[in-house]
């Protein structure tokens, strides 16, 4: 779901908004508009309408908002307290989601429709590492460039590939065993590849990928302190590793873990040590992070993945609390149904959208409960280009344009 904000943070970055007026954009079911903060107190935001129709907003409109900070995209749900004339008065959110998962914006719903699925009635385990987070861009696109019907040549082409831009490469599976190294236990916690251009620097600062998660320095910070490691002894931690590394005439590394449902079933380890002294370049680490989900997808094809106990014999109906082009929330009561439902379990949604109905492949990404129901929070995996310009339009009430306005 991303990271919530704490209490200081939040008040700090409302603060910033009002006083560089940063555009936010907001989002009703039906509606949109954007404005930016002129007040705030503990209990309220003033917001000041830059565009949009302010006819069209009610008192008690639920809406969610979205902007970003820092190079950061922030989301919250709040409600219209109060209008008067072109200013909103909106309910200070009771948390602020950071990066959150979700690719595009959310719709709340008010009008009654469900999803249904069915589930296995037993739940089969993997001798793998579990995984405390997931990558969530790890469905293979498929090319010519992979054949994945064929594992031992796939192997052999991806080795021949590689070959002469890396002195060191291999493929561990984690069959059967935990993590032992530091970058074992950081693939397992966070689900990002690990990339070291040059043992003379440390980890990138930013991510120059749009589809790959690469583990950044502040991702690592994040990693420890949620480890538990004291924040003053982080920097120190990291660049005492990579200059061992650099010791070890270890020039550049990357690591590229690939998983199956919530398990970790391997890496790929490419190294240029001793006469090798070249970094991995950039599109080296694309090329083999779409290796690795096709490795991935071959294994599972090829049988190495017992699922044979798993049979889909139930089917459940529960209400769509919100809904968008990318995932959606849905709610149960049944304690039974919490059981089954895993973080990262996978399976098909089926809604139907004004007599159309639509197969969404996804998976359990965010669980919460009240007093009263149960909350999974999904993403979607795969669905056809059809399908989704269909939900897209209905969303948000415009054709689909890439990169358009509701990518969020």
């Amino acid at each position: 779901m991303g990271i919530v904000l704490n209490r200081i943070e939040q008040e700090y970055i409302f603060r910033t908004l009002r006083e560089e007026q940063t555009l936010m954009f907001f989002q009703t079911r039906e509606y949109q508009f954007s404005g930016t903060i002129i007040g705030m107190n503990d209990i309220e935001l003033k917001i000041d309408i830059k565009a949009g129709d302010f006819s069209l907003i009610s008192e008690n409109d639920n809406l969610e908002v979205f902007y970003s900070f820092q190079g950061s995209n922030l989301t919250f749900s709040s409600q219209i307290i109060d209008l008067d004339r072109n200013f909103v008065f909106i309910k200070q959110p009771d948390e602020v989601v950071k990066n959150s998962h979700r690719g595009y914006r959310r719709v709340p719903f008010h009008e009654k429709m469900s999803v249904y699925f069915y589930l296995s009635l037993q739940k089969f385990e993997l001798n793998f590492p579990k995984a405390k987070t997931m990558d969530l861009n790890n469905k293979p696109r498929l090319s010519t460039n992979f054949d994945p019907a064929n594992l031992k040549d796939l192997i052999t082409s991806f080795r021949e590939k590689i070959k002469r831009s890396v002195s060191e490469h291999n493929i561990v599976l984690m069959k059967n065993r935990e993590p032992e190294s530091t970058e074992e236990k950081l693939m397992l916690r966070t689900s990002r590849l690990i990339w070291i251009p040059g043992t003379d620097k440390s980890l990138p600062e930013t991510n120059p990928f749009q589809q790959t998660r690469l583990l950044t320095r502040q991702n690592y910070i994040e990693a420890e302190i949620k480890a538990g490691t004291q924040s003053y002894k982080i920097e120190s931690k990291l660049k005492n590793h990579i200059f061992e590394k650099k010791l070890n005439k270890i020039h550049s590394e990357l690591y590229v873990p690939f998983f199956f449902r919530e398990y970790m079933v391997g890496y790929i380890y490419l190294a240029n040590t001793g006469d090798y002294k070249q970094g991995i370049s950039k599109e080296l680490v694309e090329y083999t992070d779409q290796f690795s989900k096709v490795l991935c997808y071959s294994l599972k094809e090829n049988g190495y993945f017992d699922t044979s106990k798993e049979e889909k014999e139930e089917q459940f109906i529960a209400p769509i609390i919100d809904l968008s082009a990318s995932g959606l929330l849905f709610a149960h009561y049944s304690q039974d149904l919490d059981n089954k439902l895993s973080i990262f379990r996978e399976m098909d949604i089926y809604i139907t959208i004004k007599d159309k109905k639509l197969v969404l492949n996804s998976w359990i990404i965010r669980k919460f409960n009240d007093a009263k129901r149960f909350y999974y929070g999904t993403q979607f995996r795969a669905i056809s280009e059809k399908d989704f310009c269909y939900l897209y339009e209905y969303l948000y009430k415009e054709p689909f344009k890439p990169q358009g306005k509701y990518v969020w």
